[in-house]
């Protein structure tokens, strides 16, 4: 039998008990109000394997996403702070080079 193809009830009870796990911390973990959490958990024994999946995914891309919000605000606040130093220099350096421009004319003139 191939590896892929092996659905004993071991594999089942290893599969079903990692997504119980996943979805509990989920649950556990994400920002949403606790009636909406309460009715995920009424309509599990309800769900397909596939419907279970989908929602893995999206609670999994919500965790996801709320989990990175610090992260990208500050990801924003470092490069706001590059560029802020990047403008300086680059307006110094168009000084400076302005500048030797006005001596070397005047040295010409």
């Amino acid at each position: 039998m191939d590896v892929n193809n092996d659905v004993s009830q071991e594999n089942l009870e290893k599969l079903a008990k990692e997504r119980g796990e996943r979805l509990a911390f989920l649950l556990a973990s994400l920002n949403i109000d606790e009636k909406q959490k309460q009715a995920w958990i009424t309509l599990l024994p309800e769900m397909s394997l596939d419907q279970l999946d989908k929602l893995l995914n999206v609670l999994e891309a919500k965790y996801l996403d709320q989990n990175s919000q610090g992260a990208d605000q500050e990801f924003k606040k470092d490069l706001t702070k590059i560029q802020a130093v990047y403008d300086k220099k680059t307006e110094d350096l168009k000084q400076s080079t302005l500048n030797k421009i006005k001596n070397l004319s005047d040295k010409l003139e």
